[in-house]
C-alpha cells in the first residue's frame, strides 16, 4: 500500500493506493537483479588502481559489497569505518564510440 499524503489544489485528502503483492515482489527481484548485473561488470584499470592504494595503505576494504537486503551495492566498502566509496571513473564522464576510438566528453563532464 502506498499513501500519497498532503492535499491537492482542490483540497482533497490523501489517497491510498493498494498494489498487488506480486508487483512489489517482481519489482524488488528486478531491482536486485540489476544490482547483481552491475557488480558482474569487470573493474576498470583506474578502479583497480584505487583498490591498490587501499591495499598499499593497509586499509581493509571490500569490493562490490552488496547490502544485506541485496538492494544496493557499494564500489568499495571500508568495514572498519562503515564507509562506502563510490568510484565513477573516467567512463562516467567520457564515452568511446565504435566508429571513433577517441574519448568524447559527456554532459556529466560539464557538470
Amino acid at each position: 500500500m502506498h499513501c500519497f499524503s498532503g492535499y491537492g489544489s482542490d483540497g482533497a485528502a490523501a489517497v491510498e493506493v493498494a498494489y498487488p503483492t506480486w508487483l512489489a515482489t517482481e519489482a524488488r527481484d528486478a531491482w536486485r537483479g540489476g544490482v547483481q548485473e552491475s557488480i558482474a561488470v569487470p573493474p576498470s584499470k583506474s578502479f583497480q588502481k584505487l583498490t591498490r592504494v587501499f591495499d598499499d595503505l593497509g586499509v581493509r576494504h571490500e569490493v562490490d559489497r552488496v547490502t544485506d537486503d541485496g538492494c544496493f551495492s557499494m564500489d568499495i566498502y571500508l568495514p572498519a569505518h562503515d564507509v562506502a566509496v563510490v568510484f565513477d571513473g573516467p567512463m562516467q564522464c567520457y564515452y568511446k564510440s565504435d566508429s571513433d576510438k577517441t574519448l568524447t566528453r559527456t554532459a556529466k563532464t560539464e557538470l
